[in-house]
C-alpha cells in the first residue's frame, strides 16, 4: 500500500471517527499571550507562529472535539 493510499485510509477513518483532544492548552495560551483578546489571535487562520492550535490544523488533523477542564491549585483553602 502506498503512502498516499494509507493517508487516504486514515482520513476516511478520521471522518467516521474524529479525534477528541483531551488536552489542549489553548485557553491558557490565549490568557498568557493576549489576555483573551481574540481579535489578536484569530484561530480561524494559521496561528502556528504563536499557538499550537488553530482551526485549519485541527481540521487537517481530524480533530472533531476539544475537552477542557479547569485546574485549581490544591493549596487553596
Amino acid at each position: 500500500m502506498s503512502a498516499a493510499q494509507r493517508l487516504a485510509e486514515a482520513r476516511e477513518l478520521l471522518a467516521e471517527h474524529p479525534v477528541v483532544d483531551g488536552h489542549n492548552d489553548l485557553p491558557w495560551a490565549l490568557r498568557q499571550q493576549v489576555r483573551y483578546d481574540l481579535a489578536r489571535r484569530d484561530i480561524a487562520g494559521d496561528q502556528s507562529a504563536h499557538l499550537h492550535t488553530d482551526i485549519p490544523r485541527l481540521r487537517a488533523g481530524g480533530v472533531g472535539a476539544q475537552f477542557w477542564s479547569v485546574y485549581v491549585r490544591s493549596d487553596y483553602a
